[in-house]
């Protein structure tokens, strides 16, 4: 008789690197010498000692929500704040039920938790390391890498992250296939279409933690109007060919910007924006409003040469430059005491804003810096919806759906029920703040936007589009709706922040388990897959202490002896042993360290 020991990992250590070889489902066993199986002989399994993870079942219907924004108290409401809840679906669109155990579904959590960040400094930058997004993983003992729970991250970037992403690409308001030509060494950007044109510079949005959108201009007392500034997303007309303004917007596409200098001829400055001018708000005054910044500059008389625009959470700033008497004059920064000095605050509708420029034909004008956010996979076009085919009566379908920027997908998938607080928040009907432009959010002393990142995991007072969310026993904050007090913060910049579970989701497992022996000469049948089978032993749903996930130990009462069916003396140098489920596909939710031991006898 022979007891074979086997691990998948020498070491008696549950943390040991368990991958290639060492997978705690799928191990290997070499011998230094060779070992001698007496003819006629047959194996059992004499016990299993292994590490389990069970599995947690989520539905179509399984949502939670990211806010980022000013934390609402009561009395508040969240029509004190022009920030809302972004819910969001952990499963897919095609996809009902889930069951997978923790590490897949903690997965599905993060793919689902990226859908919903909303925001351009919360979301993954193309490097990952200025900002790796939304993380979901599970959090483990160190010892026994039993399941403790999540463990969620969120970053949002502090200005020191701040990088120059210039837009390589400017796009025609009027006509998509007509772009201004860029000249990344000159950093000048030229209107060689024929035509006086606005473009819209589409490969980044604009950092809002003291980001800067800058140009050198030169202009001449009988040169002829330019504008420029800041523009949400502008949707794609249904022929394809142009962009469309907002849907409540008097102005039409190129003249629609939300914030906006316009050097008109002779060189007077003037500073706007796209506000409701209506005392009972109307979407149809909706419009460009001059803001009132104190005594005219003139670009020739005063010789500025520079307009900058910055962002440093909602306060937008207008600063004009003059290079030869290096005068600065703020003509904006959302700071004023009299809100009739400010430019409006940033709020939902305009967290994504990217360059917009009216250049007449064959003109120039220079691009100082631009300090953009380098997101992940973004495409402006994204969401645009595009025909099928060349005949126009051609379904029209929306294309890439990646849920990055709020407005966006509002008015792309065009949602009454979001469309509809878009237009409160834009014409302040209701949002106080975007009526007074006063109390204005910037930067807190690590230099991030001064919001609180928060998971909403049930309804929650005084926070609008949270009554469907319904996650906090998944994510194991039962009893907390709003989970935003963060277990721990890096150190150092980009400063994530971590969540971790208050207690752990109830596991269940629902696999059953099988020893298969995969290089001895037996044979079994397995009748569920119709096939022969190298399997040798099922393993209970419940240990010998009545356990069913963790560190789990069985041994039969009874051993059940395969016949080795081998007439002659058997030699062997390696063992190889797998733990699959009935359809014989291995059990990838075990983790750590697994141990079998079969006994041979003659």
């Amino acid at each position: 008789m022979s007891l074979l020991i086997t691990s998948n990992t020498p070491e008696n250590d549950f943390a040991t690197e368990t991958k290639g070889l060492n997978r705690p489902y799928s191990y290997r066993n070499n011998l230094n010498d060779t070992l001698k199986i007496p003819a006629k002989s047959k194996v059992a399994v004499e016990s299993v000692k292994i590490n389990k993870s069970g599995n947690l079942s989520i539905n179509r219907g399984t949502q939670f929500g990211i806010y980022f924004g000013e934390n609402i108290v009561s009395p508040q409401d969240n029509e004190n704040v022009l920030s809302l809840t972004a819910p969001t679906y952990i499963l897919e669109d095609n996809e009902n039920n889930f069951t997978g155990n923790t590490d897949d579904i903690a997965e599905k959590i993060q793919t689902a938790g990226n859908r919903a960040l909303w925001h351009p400094n919360l979301c993954k930058t193309t490097n990952g390391t200025t900002n790796p997004g939304f993380t979901c993983v599970t959090n483990r003992n160190a010892s026994t890498l039993d399941f403790l729970g999540f463990k969620f991250g969120i970053t949002h970037t502090d200005e020191t992250k701040n990088a120059s992403n210039i837009s390589a690409n400017w796009t025609a308001v009027d006509d998509l296939s007509e772009l201004a030509t860029y000249n990344s060494t000159t950093r000048v950007l030229t209107n060689g279409t024929g035509i006086d044109r606005a473009f819209v510079g589409t490969d980044y949005p604009l950092n809002l933690t003291n980001g800067s959108f800058s140009c050198s201009i030169s202009v001449s007392a009988s040169a002829t109007f330019t504008e420029l500034g800041l523009c949400r997303y502008l949707k794609v007309s249904d022929d394809g060919n142009s962009m469309v303004q907002p849907p409540y917007s008097a102005e039409n596409a190129e003249d629609y910007f939300d914030y906006l200098v316009r050097i008109e001829t002779g060189g007077d400055i003037k500073l706007l924006h796209s506000y409701n001018t209506s005392l009972a708000p109307n979407p149809v005054n909706f419009t460009q409003q001059e803001i009132n910044y104190g005594t005219t500059l003139n670009c020739v008389t005063d010789k500025v040469d520079r307009i900058t625009f910055a962002v440093s959470g909602e306060q937008v700033s207008v600063i004009a430059f003059a290079s030869s008497t290096a005068t600065t004059t703020i003509l904006a920064n959302g700071q004023n005491a009299s809100g009739l000095k400010n430019l409006k605050p940033i709020s939902q509708t305009t967290r994504w804003l990217y360059p917009k420029i009216y250049l007449r034909a064959t003109k120039t004008i220079g691009i100082n810096h631009f300090i953009g956010v380098d997101v992940n996979k973004l495409d402006y076009f994204g969401l645009a919806p595009q025909y099928v085919g060349t005949d126009p009566t051609d379904t029209i379908t929306p294309q890439n759906q990646i849920g990055l920027d709020w407005w966006k997908y509002v008015i792309e998938t065009n949602v009454p029920d979001l469309l509809y607080y878009a237009t409160q928040i834009d014409i302040g009907a209701g949002f106080t703040k975007m009526t007074s432009r006063l109390s204005q959010i910037g930067l807190d002393a690590d230099k991030q936007i001064n919001y609180t990142p928060t998971m909403i995991l049930a309804p929650a007072n005084n926070y609008l589009l949270t009554d469907s969310l319904n996650s906090q026993y998944l994510f194991g904050f039962q009893g907390r709706s709003l989970v935003n007090v963060p277990t721990s913060t890096g150190p150092a910049s980009p400063y994530t922040e971590t969540f971790i579970s208050d207690s752990v989701p109830e596991l269940k497992a629902t696999n059953s388990l099988f020893v298969r022996l995969k290089n001895f000469t037996h044979n079994s049948v397995n009748f569920a897959k119709s096939s022969s089978s190298k399997i040798i032993y099922h393993i209970p749903s419940f240990s010998n202490s009545g356990e069913s996930t963790g560190a789990l130990y069985f041994s039969p009462t009874e051993r059940v002896y395969i016949d080795l069916n081998n007439p002659q003396d058997l030699y062997v140098s390696d063992i190889q042993l797998d733990i699959c489920h009935d359809d014989e596909t291995l059990a990838n939710e075990l983790q750590g360290k697994t141990t079998i031991v079969l006994h041979i006898i003659q």
